[in-house]
């Protein structure tokens, strides 16, 4: 029976990551869902046209671990000899020039950023320069959370120093800041501004009574809240009270492990315990293995995928793939294909080279952490 089939889900691969060049001739991939498909399209714009200025590429991928890699930056060096961002004839068609190749690689559980760079690059992307950037604007804002910020920046910074420009932010970046609500420098001033008493205090602002989500960050959540309203500190509830205050659908997603909650009582707002208020913080730990249930509303369908047979260069594989929710009835299996490997992998190096003959090999790169 096909549904008999009970072995665990595979670590992530390389092979695995998608090729957003050759899926959709976009530059992210996303699987670790840290971006807006607004913020995503306006990466792809941002990129597309550094690419049709210089010829010069960048590929932005989020993961949610980098598992079997030993580390991350080994995932990384893999992916970006695997994808050949060090080569011409792969990203580049038409075999001309020296092009820059760039990996912006984040992983979220390892809380990891890696950046690889060709060696064509490294002229104007030195290490040294690759290590300012995820410490000065990429890091910075991982901390806090904003991921969709650090990302859109850093790539930003990648491409200012690829062209030679230390300017920032450019007319493409000033869309994704009218995305967010950011209008113009007074607007990135006042963000900046607001993040630095956030940084400085290490208490996040929150509303006496209502909800609120984000990805789990835990400098954040094992902080004492303020409430936004009156700036003093909020009580947090005990976790056998905070269970009368979540649905169902949460209580189970709190047991699976894919969204933690914390309840916040602000005593100076609302004193009278008979009338008491709360505000509940949801921080997503898990959107990878666990999917948004359309019945229950949260994070309670869980994912596995088994390889049924492996893809090679010459056919594709399929894998099945489980969707069952821990909450309601909800169960759904299909196998589905996995593309062929491209002709030009190479299982024992990867397929290493490098730009219009600048040199072979890959070059250097840096990596940070939050």
């Amino acid at each position: 029976m096909l549904f008999s089939i009970s072995r665990s889900a595979k670590a992530l691969t390389i092979r695995e990551v998608p090729n957003p060049l050759l899926n959709n001739q976009g530059w992210v991939t996303d699987m670790a869902n840290l971006l807006s498909p607004a913020t995503e399209a306006q990466l792809n714009q941002i990129i597309s046209d550094f690419k049709r200025k210089t010829g010069n590429e960048i590929a932005v991928v989020t993961v949610p671990d980098t598992a079997p890699s030993s580390t991350p930056k080994e995932f990384a060096q893999a992916l970006f000899k695997y994808w050949q961002l060090d080569r011409t004839n792969y990203w580049r068609f038409d075999g001309k020039g020296q092009n820059k190749g760039v990996l912006f690689l984040v992983s979220l559980t390892e809380r990891r950023v890696e950046i690889k760079t060709s060696k064509s690059a490294m002229v104007r992307l030195s290490n040294a320069r690759v290590k300012k950037i995820i410490q000065s604007e990429i890091i910075p804002h991982f901390k806090l959370g904003e991921f969709s910020l650090g990302i859109v920046l850093g790539t930003q910074a990648l491409i200012s120093s690829l062209s030679g420009s230390g300017t920032l932010p450019n007319d493409s970046l000033a869309g994704f800041y009218r995305e967010a609500g950011l209008y113009g420098l007074i607007g990135l001033i006042v963000v900046v501004i607001r993040w630095g008493m956030v940084s400085a205090s290490h208490n996040p602002s929150l509303q006496p009574e209502g909800r609120s989500r984000q990805h789990v960050y835990t400098s954040v959540k094992n902080k004492a809240a303020k409430c936004a309203l009156c700036r003093q500190p909020m009580e947090k509830l005990d976790s056998q009270s905070l269970l009368s205050y979540l649905s169902q659908p949460e209580q189970v997603a709190q047991t699976l492990g894919s969204v933690s909650y914390d309840g916040w009582h602000c005593q100076n707002c609302y004193p009278n315990f008979n009338e008491k208020k709360i505000h509940i913080r949801a921080y997503i730990v898990n959107s990878t293995k666990f999917k948004p249930c359309s019945t229950c509303q949260e994070l309670t369908v869980e994912r596995t995928s088994t390889i049924l047979e492996p893809a090679t260069t010459k056919k594709e594989g399929q894998k099945l793939v489980i969707e069952k929710c821990h909450c309601c009835d909800y169960y759904q299996a299909n196998v589905k294909t996995i593309p062929m490997l491209s002709d030009s992998y190479n299982s024992s190096d990867g397929g290493s080279g490098s730009f219009g003959g600048d040199g072979g090999g890959d070059g250097g790169g840096d990596g940070g952490s939050w």
